[in-house]
C-alpha cells in the first residue's frame, strides 16, 4: 500500500477497520501483526469463530468445528487479543444491541478490561445491518483521527 498510494509509511499512521467478519479480521490482524498497525476498529465483529461454524469458509481453514474446538477457540479474537496486553494500540469495538454477535463483543470487551487493554467500546441501538455500519463508521474515523493528532 505504501508503495502505491500516498501514505505515511510507518505503523503510527496505519489503521485497519472492518465489519462483521472483517471486524474480526481487523482485531485479528492487529493482534497478530502489531508492528504493522497503530489502531484497529471492529463493527459488529465475529469475536468468537464458533458463532460462524458454517460460514465464511472457516471449515476449510480450521476443519470441522466439532473435531477441532480447541483450534477454533485459539484462532478466535477472544483468545488472540491477549497478545495486545501491555501494548499501546488503539482499539475501538462497536456493536448494535440487536446484533446477533453482541454477546461475543461484550465478552471481548470484558476480557480487555480484565487484561487492562485500553480500548473504546460502544453499544448502540441497531443490528447487523448497513444502516448501523454506515453510522458507526463516523465514530471509527474520528477515533483514528484522534490517534493521529495525539488526542486519544
Amino acid at each position: 500500500i505504501d508503495n502505491n498510494y500516498r501514505t505515511k509509511a510507518n505503523y503510527e499512521n496505519h489503521f485497519i477497520c472492518g465489519l462483521s467478519m472483517g471486524g474480526q479480521g481487523a482485531i485479528r490482524l492487529i493482534s497478530k501483526y502489531p508492528e504493522l498497525f497503530d489502531a484497529a476498529g471492529s463493527m459488529s465483529g465475529v469475536m468468537e469463530l464458533s458463532e460462524a461454524t458454517k460460514k465464511y469458509g472457516l471449515i476449510q481453514l480450521l476443519g470441522d468445528y466439532e473435531s477441532n474446538k480447541d483450534l477454533w477457540q485459539d484462532e478466535s479474537c477472544l483468545k488472540i487479543v491477549e497478545s495486545l496486553a501491555g501494548k499501546n494500540k488503539g482499539l475501538i469495538i462497536d456493536c448494535g444491541i440487536k446484533d446477533r454477535f453482541i454477546e461475543s463483543n461484550r465478552k471481548i470487551h470484558q476480557k480487555m478490561i480484565d487484561l487492562n487493554i485500553q480500548h473504546d467500546y460502544y453499544e448502540r441501538p441497531g443490528g447487523h445491518s448497513w444502516d448501523y455500519w454506515v453510522n458507526a463508521l463516523d465514530f471509527h474515523l474520528l477515533f483514528f483521527k484522534k490517534r493521529i493528532t495525539g488526542k486519544n
